[in-house]
């Protein structure tokens, strides 16, 4: 099924037509406006270049300000860092992290959202958070999206964003040190026919996600910055009102999940393994802590050395977030190596190498 056959049965394509183009240009006129009109406070500078980190979309703040305590945490942990991996044989990419924080349940996610921070800072990216919504509800997910890549494409390519990094407000990052760039598609990663070319054209991979029993799972994704990326969104933000008739259970996520398959988009997304940024929990943080053998465990549920921990489905969630940040708190910058349970280095060349599937 083609994504802009939008005309209902016994009504005129034209007007049908007329209509959508009305709708569409008006949630883009009003997803721009908002992001324009929004003050966006320098509330959080890198602490070795003193660039402005953290962007605030808001006519206040729902992020906190660093402590004189995380300062130093953030010190200890850079440093740890530094002499625990090698990033550096990534490639650099310019990467910003985007998610929102509103509604009175937003100081609940600050702690798990600063994590987030901690990370940007570690890694010198930006991070973009919206604290006031555009539209109702969860569209504001994909109207926000858009927002960033309209303004990102209007910069000098060299100047743009090239990846942004979505991840929902009920996440934690487990794994500081790790890089992003691990995780993305590159031409050192893929195999080699015998003329020495790449089996895949890696650059032509615009979106990384993940898959659950649910179908699709959007908290957390990886989106290349180009015109594709604009396309997807577009579509995705008007779905509702081009096909009323579809039945939407997860709301944003369900047309995301539908409109990424069409013929135009769906040869430029990868589902890679949702163990690599989207792992689950299975019990408390002291169990992830202290837990010994990994049985009972399915391979989605996070494990010590993974990446990111999503709370996608769990109840009381602010509760969970709270013990889980103080329990990454109370722990050593980097797990010992006898105590990592799984480190995805060797699964990830694998995968680009053609060798391992999500």
């Amino acid at each position: 099924m083609n994504y802009y056959n939008f005309t209902a049965p016994g009504r005129p394509r034209k007007i049908t037509s007329i209509v959508i183009a009305v709708i569409v240009t008006g949630l883009l006129f009003q997803s721009i406006w908002s992001y324009q009109h929004t003050e966006r406070p320098i509330s959080i500078t890198n602490l070795s270049t003193d660039e402005q980190i953290l962007h605030q979309h808001s006519t206040g703040r729902c992020m906190p300000e660093i402590s004189d305590e995380e300062v130093v945490r953030l010190r200890k942990t850079r440093s740890a860092c530094r002499n625990a991996t090698q990033s550096s044989q990534f490639e650099r990419q310019r990467i910003a992290i985007v998610s929102v924080n509103y509604g009175p349940q937003n100081v609940s996610y600050q702690p798990s959202l600063g994590t987030h921070l901690q990370y940007a800072n570690l890694h010198d990216l930006q991070m973009h958070v919206l604290c006031t919504p555009i539209l109702d509800h969860l569209w504001n997910k994909p109207a926000f999206i858009l927002s960033l890549l309209l303004v990102e494409m209007a910069k000098p390519p060299q100047r743009r964003l090239q990846w942004m990094f979505w991840t929902d407000r009920d996440s934690i990052i487990l794994d500081q040190c790790r890089s992003l760039e691990e995780f993305l598609p590159s031409p050192a990663k893929s195999s080699s026919t015998k003329e020495g070319k790449a089996s895949d054209d890696h650059e032509d991979i615009y979106l990384l996600a993940t898959k659950d029993w649910n179908g699709l799972n959007n908290g957390i994704f990886l989106l290349r910055v180009n015109d594709w990326a604009v396309d997807l969104f577009t579509a995705i933000l008007a779905f509702r009102y081009y096909r009323p008739y579809v039945d939407l259970p997860f709301t944003e996520q369900s047309a995301m999940e539908i409109v990424m398959k069409e013929p135009q988009f769906k040869k430029k997304v990868r589902i890679v393994p949702q163990h690599w940024f989207n792992a689950y929990p299975k019990g408390k943080a002291q169990e992830f802590r202290d837990r010994t053998t990994e049985d009972g465990l399915e391979k989605y549920h996070a494990r010590r050395g993974d990446f990111l921990l999503h709370f996608a489905g769990i109840s009381h969630r602010d509760k969970a977030i709270a013990e889980w940040v103080k329990m990454l708190e109370q722990s050593e910058v980097i797990w010992s190596k006898e105590s990592v349970q799984r480190d995805v280095t060797h699964d990830v060349a694998q995968f680009w190498g053609g060798k391992l599937h999500a």
